[in-house]
């Protein structure tokens, strides 16, 4: 099983997540969409794919996992590393940025104090999808959270 130094560090950040409001902030003017990932990361790029008309292709192995999360998926990984991004509750920010961006999302990360991740792309096309390492779809059972369910 998973060290028990991992499991309180998973409980913990579950029972007491970390809101970004500053990062939320400090990405006023400098992302184009956003959203807290409350839902589940692939659920809430959803949202964001729907509100804006777009399709957002993430990278499951560009997801940033803390170091017992990894040590979670790496029992399993295939099947963990996509649980990681249909499951809800993180409190992080999923956000859209133009290309040329880049520099000034490093800025308002480190104004923060908060890293952040180029995790995937906005294209042509509707919804949100997980890619693998071989740019193929990952089949999940289901994106998130579903309040209407």
């Amino acid at each position: 099983g998973l060290a028990r130094e991992h499991v309180a560090c998973l409980k913990d950040r579950y029972q007491l997540p970390e809101p970004r409001l500053g990062l939320g902030e400090a990405l006023c003017g400098v992302a184009s969409a956003a959203a807290d990932v409350s839902d589940g990361l692939l659920s809430d790029a959803g949202h964001i794919a729907s509100a804006s008309g777009v399709r957002i292709e993430l990278e499951a192995a560009a997801v940033p996992l803390s170091v017992a999360a990894a040590a979670w998926v790496a029992a399993a990984p295939d099947a963990r590393r996509a649980n990681c991004a249909t499951l809800g509750d993180d409190y992080e920010l999923v956000f859209t940025a133009p290309p040329g961006a880049a520099g000034r999302v490093e800025d308002a990360a480190r104004k923060a104090g908060v890293g952040v991740s180029r995790i995937g792309t906005v294209v042509e096309g509707e919804g949100a999808v997980l890619l693998d390492a071989s740019g193929r779809p990952v089949a999940v059972k289901r994106a998130g959270w579903n309040h209407g369910a």
